[in-house]
């Protein structure tokens, strides 16, 4: 089984090995908000990296953003990755 992350809804997601529900619907509006699906916003969205059995079983979109290019290398002031994760659950959870 493969799911096209780009058109799954949040039923098939929640069949794939470690995404339940609630991770499904944090998938479906992270990709609803940025109009595509990354790995990387994947990956934000379960909390974890993604084993490579996970990504055997997804299919992203074939124009898949490049972040490097619009990623400053200057982060002083940033949040840490750990803040920024939580804002973005607690912002998906927040209409659950």
């Amino acid at each position: 089984m493969v799911v096209h992350i780009s058109t799954a809804l949040e039923a098939e997601l929640s069949k794939l090995p470690g995404v339940g529900p609630k991770a499904a619907g944090v998938i479906v509006r992270l990709r609803e908000k940025h109009k595509t699906m990354t790995p990387d916003l994947l990956s934000l969205a379960l909390g974890r990296t993604i084993s490579g059995y996970l990504l055997d079983l997804v299919e992203f979109p074939e124009a898949v953003q490049d972040f490097k290019s619009v990623v400053s290398d200057d982060l002083t002031g940033q949040p840490s990755a750990e803040q920024f994760v939580l804002s973005l659950l607690k912002h998906a959870f927040a209409s659950v």
